[in-house]
């Protein structure tokens, strides 16, 4: 964990998959908002999935392999998202609750 052994070292780049999962997770909140913001967010999210079927379909010339890369590409995505979100959340949930 990039934070606790070396909090300093921590860049922009870190926050990348944190901001897709704010992202994906404010474009479901749009459904219940505003239905023209969520089909923008929509479109932004299919976007962006099918630039990374096509540059995998250029890269590796496989459809298979170009197909399955939008969902790892997701859970990869989601996953380190949520744990760094977690790892940064977490020291100020303590703080609040237990007042360490």
């Amino acid at each position: 964990l990039v934070g606790k052994a070396h909090n300093d070292e921590i860049k922009l780049t870190h926050w990348f998959p944190s901001i897709f999962v704010m992202g994906v997770l404010g474009v479901i909140g749009m459904s219940f908002i505003n239905i023209l913001l969520f089909k923008i967010g929509v479109f932004g999210l299919a976007f962006y999935f099918v630039v990374i079927f096509i540059h995998s379909l250029i890269v590796n010339n496989n459809y298979i392999v170009a197909l399955l890369s939008v969902p790892s590409a997701l859970i990869q995505l989601s996953g380190y998202g949520l744990g760094f979100l977690a790892e940064k959340v977490k020291p100020v949930v303590n703080r609040i609750l237990f007042r360490v």
